[in-house]
């Protein structure tokens, strides 16, 4: 499995892997080839969507809970079952922007002001 994530943010995938919140390479969530698949077929919104759906049936299927009592290692998914299918629904409403989205749109024109005639104005 390739792994990969820049936190300077230079790529989609790092993008996403931050989104997702598959940042750690001692245990990646998903290899880079599927990000990159998905990302070049759907689009980098829908392609969040999708991985978040997809991570959040594969740790549904998995036990709620898990610890280890003797080394105090415990792990609890349903917090992060619940953020990846909140993930999904706020790339799909439009309540998140893809990368550079709002930095790389030009500003919006609300209105102009015209100069004021001043042709009655006097000069001495």
């Amino acid at each position: 499995m390739s792994f990969s994530f820049d936190p300077s943010l230079h790529a989609p995938r790092d993008h996403a892997r931050l989104a997702l919140g598959d940042t750690d390479a001692a245990s990646p969530l998903l290899d880079d080839e599927t990000l990159d698949a998905k990302l070049s077929s759907s689009g980098y919104l829908e392609a969040v969507a999708q991985l978040a759906e997809a991570l959040a049936t594969r740790f549904a299927q998995e036990p709620d809970r898990y610890s280890e009592g003797q080394a105090g290692l415990s792990a609890q998914w349903t917090q992060r079952i619940a953020a990846w299918r909140k993930l999904a629904e706020d790339c799909r409403s439009g309540r998140i922007a893809p990368p550079g989205g709002a930095a790389s749109r030009p500003p919006a024109r609300v209105g102009s002001l015209d100069a004021p005639d001043m042709g009655g104005m006097r000069t001495d």
